[in-house]
Formats: structure tokens, C-alpha cells, sequence
């Protein structure tokens, strides 16, 4: 599991920083994104097995890059976690088929979590979220 790139896209910089840090601790290779343009470039030139996205980034918007690059992700097999406060973008990303999403606040060891269940079988549905 480690060295797996992940792509962070998060207009707040301290939570930004807070769950890249988190993520490199527990062994991912992380790419950060603080705007939609920066983590289209990214995903543009790059092949990563995460792609967690914030779904408002100032006053764009997270799911319209989704709509924009879904066929690139998928094609890549990147999983896509979203992680929103607002809940109203819950059924969009869903339909469009992305692995997970979770409303804020979420804590950066909840989505270590869930990224463990998503690439390790045995570890599959037996940690709690938090």
C-alpha cells in the first residue's frame, strides 16, 4: 500500500496540509491541489490511485472538473472519495460513480481508513469510521 499517489484537491489550505501530512505519514505519496485548475494539470499528467476532492473550491466548483475528467479517472482506475460539507452534491457524485462520499467534518485518520479498506481485501469492512 505505500507509495500509492494521491491526489488532494482542498481550497482550504489547512486542511489541505493537515490530511496531505497525514497521508504521508502513513506512507501514501501525496500530490496537493488548491484549485480546480491545478488538480486538472495533475490528473492531466498524472495517473493516481486517489483522487479525494473537495466539492466547492471558492467559487468553482469540485464536480464539474468530475464531469470533466471522470472518463480519464476511470479509465486510470483512480478511486474517486469525495469529502464536502455541503450534502446536496451527495447524490451527483454518486451517480456519477464515485467510490465514497463524506460529509465534513472528517477526520484525516477516517479516510486513512478508508483508503486501507480500498486496497487491502482482508481489511475490507472491519475498521470503524471516525
Amino acid at each position: 500500500m505505500s507509495c500509492l499517489p494521491v491526489l488532494i484537491m482542498e481550497d482550504e489550505i489547512h486542511l489541505l496540509r493537515l490530511f496531505s501530512m497525514a497521508l504521508q505519514r502513513s506512507g501514501y505519496q501525496v500530490y496537493e491541489a488548491s484549485t480546480i485548475s491545478i488538480a486538472r494539470q495533475l490528473i492531466l499528467n498524472m495517473t493516481f490511485a486517489v483522487f479525494i476532492a473537495d466539492m466547492r473550491m471558492g467559487n468553482e466548483r469540485g464536480i464539474d472538473l468530475l464531469n470533466e475528467q471522470l472518463e480519464r479517472l476511470q479509465a486510470n482506475l483512480t478511486k474517486i472519495l469525495v469529502v464536502s460539507a455541503e450534502s446536496a452534491f451527495e447524490k451527483p457524485c454518486l451517480e456519477l460513480g464515485v467510490e465514497m462520499f463524506l460529509t465534513k467534518p472528517v477526520t484525516p485518520f477516517g479516510v486513512i481508513q478508508i483508503l486501507h479498506s480500498m486496497f487491502s481485501p482482508t481489511m475490507a469492512g472491519t475498521l470503524p469510521i471516525q
